[in-house]
């Protein structure tokens, strides 16, 4: 029984910690953005115009975190039930958020504010997932394929009881 609570416990770390890693990574790459290319890179708070070196950066960043997230949560998990848990968890959560953010009240005519336009809202929770998705298959190979770990405990605590 102790085998098996290790195999969840670890499958959970591995979705826990894919999502951090992406959430570290896309803070970092932000930071690093904003302080190498400078303001010119961040719109005017007082904008309602989309700039698109602003919209691609966000773009390739979110898409280099997710596959980086997983691509971690499948090295620790070495398996794809916990990437696909993680994908979907993402996909769910963007896309609440997306609804969310969607649904937030515009500025009114006399005051405007700088946010992201209603296909790139919809469009992250979609990229996020995919990245992950090929995280995973970046570190696992094929769906279907798991990673041996070399000490073959993991194996002993997957395996299905008699």
């Amino acid at each position: 029984m102790a085998l098996q609570w290790r195999g969840i416990a670890r499958a959970i770390l591995a979705v826990v910690t894919g999502y951090a890693v992406s959430a570290v990574y896309l803070a970092c790459s932000f930071l690093w953005a904003y302080f190498l290319l400078g303001e010119d890179w961040v719109p005017p708070p007082a904008s309602d115009e989309l700039w698109w070196k602003t919209a691609t950066t966000t773009i390739v960043f979110e898409f280099m975190a997710s596959c980086l997230g997983g691509f971690a949560c499948a090295h620790i998990a070495s398996r794809w039930r916990p990437v696909n848990v993680f994908a979907v968890m993402e996909f769910v959560i963007s896309l609440g958020l997306s609804v969310l953010l969607f649904s937030i009240e515009r500025a009114e005519p006399g005051e405007t504010h700088f946010l992201e336009p209603p296909w790139m809202t919809f469009f992250e929770p979609f990229l996020s997932a995919a990245a992950i998705l090929l995280g995973g298959l970046l570190a696992l190979g094929r769906p279907g394929r798991e990673r041996r770990p070399r000490d073959g405990k993991l194996e002993a605590a997957m395996a299905p009881r008699a």
